[in-house]
């Protein structure tokens, strides 16, 4: 008989693979003798157990093979597809899917090839062990491709929801996995839940019985998925209700799986899921009562160590979905490592900033090691608009402006030590109120009297709003804090909630912090004290700008002024930095540099300057020379970092959206003759001129 050209290339592949010792060259297809050659080979000889090294070469060596591989890829994709070998045609697809340059060539072909031979099976299923294998292996594959973008994902939906009745083990386990991931992706897969549950037999078979079909054998899979589909429509719920209802089924199903099918993975995830779903309930009670749901530093270990004995049984698994429960497990268990953060948090006698330990928990759902356990940004808004409310409504909102008034007392009382004898009054003032308000208002909280408006809502005395919904429940407390001289209450105020910014730092704030500290890293006066005086600096600037970006008109008119002046900013600023740094602030410094710094933050043997300034040009910052040397020249005894702040009522179109928080900060280095060093100015830009976003829905 004579030799066939698929004899031909499988015999000198053998050669190869002696010569090669295993490890195939950059040019191992033409030393093949070509794309065509490998086409020819895996055409003639499907099933002979080479074919699988061929398309593992061939896969390799894609990204160099050009025109050539292009056209060929298509071919070896066919040829993969009807391999009929049950092993062959699975480690024949990993090396396919293994392979993104293939997948870009051929990638969509194989998934629509693969999808029909799944819909060949869930309509005409059969107890073939062989044909089943197959058919696992295939939707395994074209669920990994459609979810990886590789065509239309309708097709698969569609293919899965034929699905009535139980499957031999191979193909339900296959089932499951396919719709778990599905829902993952996809929120309206959520509809497929029944095909999990007639794989299981949890429900009615309308299909046709299948021999070998036994529900038993993909019961304990099967409570795996349908508790993590649970978890991730908790995530997408609108309610707390409907957040709670898919929460206790997760517990359910986990439950299940630990107890009856002797799971370690949902042994390891009931605790973390029944304390978010009792933090949740907890949501109306007052800080103590919500502290009995986290996790205990002891729970939190014992979860971590599970963790570990999971990932170590799960390492030897070559299979994609171990990879997605490792990932998934991993991340709740981050989950409520952060859930005992918090609680220590919330055990401290004054817990400071309740809404930071809220919003680190709800950061946990974007960071990228969530990604198996949430995969939309449309579930992470879902979690926000849920779970943040119903927490802050309760144990953070009750003790959030007493928690920041404990820290703000501890704050002035340092800046008292350091004060002149012309600040040290005022600053004495401000501190006998805030320890007022302070006692007054933990005795309100701890006689269990929750704040808020006495007499029906109505304001009792000229208080604060906010001093108002604190104290206005007792009368006599409420009067006494009115003693107080009104501008020292309003101070107060202002200075509290300025403490309390931090516990809304975003992604976006850390981002321009990070590039300004960059920026700063080469100065050689940035180190020790100064940084760390700097980088205060630096944080109250970014909040002051961030905050403006969100006031609206009747709060902050200059904003909205064409004609606005720097003394606007100025008094704006002056006050913001008062009730962050106290009487440390100066305002219209004489004698520095020869002339007069706008502002000044006086630190000890340090000072940092502030110049600012109305500007009604789209000239950068950077290129205002003037502004520059200015600002530099307050530099010329002290420390060499600065700030240039500008009113930019012309740099920023007014009917056009406001500009992002990154984009107002840069820097500047100045050089300056016969210095070794050159300066560094931190630029500022405050957008001006403005529109509400209402005016500019009515000129659209």
């Amino acid at each position: 008989m004579s030799e066939t050209p698929a004899d031909s290339v499988l015999a000198t592949l053998c050669e190869l693979l002696t010569k090669w010792k295993g490890k195939p060259p950059a040019d191992a297809i033409d030393q093949l003798g070509g794309w065509q050659r490998v086409v020819d080979g895996l055409r003639g000889a499907p099933e002979d157990p080479a074919s699988v090294v061929l398309v593992r070469i061939a896969a390799l060596c894609v990204p160099e093979g050009g025109p050539e591989a292009n056209a060929a890829l298509p071919e070896i994709a066919d040829a993969v597809a009807a391999m009929q070998s049950p092993a062959g045609f699975a480690e024949s697809l990993d090396a396919l899917l293994e392979a993104p340059a293939a997948l870009d060539i051929a990638g969509e072909q194989l998934a629509d090839a693969l999808l029909e031979q799944v819909r060949a099976i869930t309509k005409a299923p059969s107890g073939n062990l062989h044909e089943v294998s197959r058919a696992a292996s295939a939707l395994e594959a074209v669920t990994r491709l459609r979810v990886g973008g590789y065509g239309s994902r309708f097709g698969l939906l569609a293919a899965l929801e034929e699905v009535k009745a139980p499957m031999p083990k191979r193909l339900a386990a296959a089932i499951a996995r396919s719709v778990g991931t599905a829902v993952d992706h996809w929120p309206e897969a959520v509809g497929l839940v029944p095909v999990v549950e007639a794989v299981a037999g949890l429900k009615a078979s309308s299909g046709t019985h299948v021999d070998g079909a036994d529900p038993d054998h993909v019961a304990s899979d099967a409570s795996w998925v349908l508790a993590n589909i649970a978890l991730v429509q908790a995530l997408r719920s609108d309610s707390a209700e409907s957040m709670l209802r898919e929460l206790d089924r997760s517990i359910q199903y986990l439950t299940l799986g630990g107890e009856t099918y002797g799971r370690e993975d949902a042994r390891l995830l009931v605790p973390i899921v029944e304390a978010v779903a009792g933090l949740l309930r907890a949501g109306d009670a007052a800080g103590a009562a919500a502290l009995d749901v986290l996790p205990t530093a002891q729970v939190v270990r014992e979860l971590v160590e599970r963790q570990t004995r999971i990932d170590i049984g799960l390492s030897g698994l070559n299979h994609w979905y171990a990879d997605v429960k490792r990932q998934a497990s991993a991340a709740w268990v981050m989950l409520v490592e952060d859930l005992a953060t918090a609680r220590e948090q919330l055990l401290q006698e004054a817990f400071y900033e309740p809404e930071k330990a809220i919003d680190d928990l709800m950061h946990v759902y974007r960071a990228s090691r969530s990604v198996e356990m949430v995969r939309r940004a449309e579930d992470f808004d879902g979690v926000l608009t849920v779970v943040q409310p119903v927490i802050e409504s309760g144990f953070a909102s009750n003790t959030a402006f007493v928690s920041n008034l404990d820290v703000y007392i501890g704050r002035i009382a340092v800046r008292i030590e350091c004060a002149t004898d012309e600040d040290r009054s005022d600053l004495v003032e401000q501190q006998r109120a805030a320890e007022q308000v302070l006692a007054e208002a933990r005795r309100i909280l701890d006689q269990g009297g929750p704040p808020g408006k006495g007499g029906g809502g109505t304001a009792t005395t000229s208080l604060p709003p906010q001093l108002e919904d604190i104290l206005g429940s007792d009368p006599e407390a409420a009067a006494a804090i009115a003693a107080f001289a009104p501008g020292t209450l309003e101070r107060l105020v202002q200075a509290v909630e300025n403490t309390g910014f931090s516990r809304h730092t975003t992604l976006q704030e850390n981002q321009v912090l990070t590039m300004l500290q960059v920026s700063l890293s080469a100065s050689p006066d940035y180190v020790g004290e100064v940084k760390d005086a700097v980088n205060e600096v630096l944080l109250q600037m970014v909040r002051f700008v961030s905050s403006r970006q969100n006031a609206q008109e009747n709060r902050r008119a200059y904003l909205y002024d064409p004609n606005a002046d720097e003394a606007a900013l100025h008094d704006d600023l002056y006050e913001y930095l008062w009730s962050a740094f106290g009487a440390t602030v100066d305002t219209e410094v004489q004698q520095i540099g020869g002339g007069r710094a706008d502002l000044r933050i006086k630190y000890a043997g340090f000072s940092i300057y502030l110049e600012l300034k109305a500007d009604d040009t789209k000239k950068p910052l950077s290129e205002k020379g003037a502004y520059l040397s200015q600002a530099a020249t307050y530099q010329a005894t002290d420390i060499r970092i600065g700030f240039v702040v500008a009113l930019r009522t012309r740099a920023y179109p007014t009917g056009a959206p406001h500009p992002h928080l990154t984009s107002l900060f840069t820097h500047a280095v100045v050089d300056v003759e016969g210095d070794d060093q050159p300066r560094y100015l931190i630029l500022v830009d405050v957008p001006g001129n403005r529109s509400s976003p209402a005016a500019k829905k009515a000129k659209a």
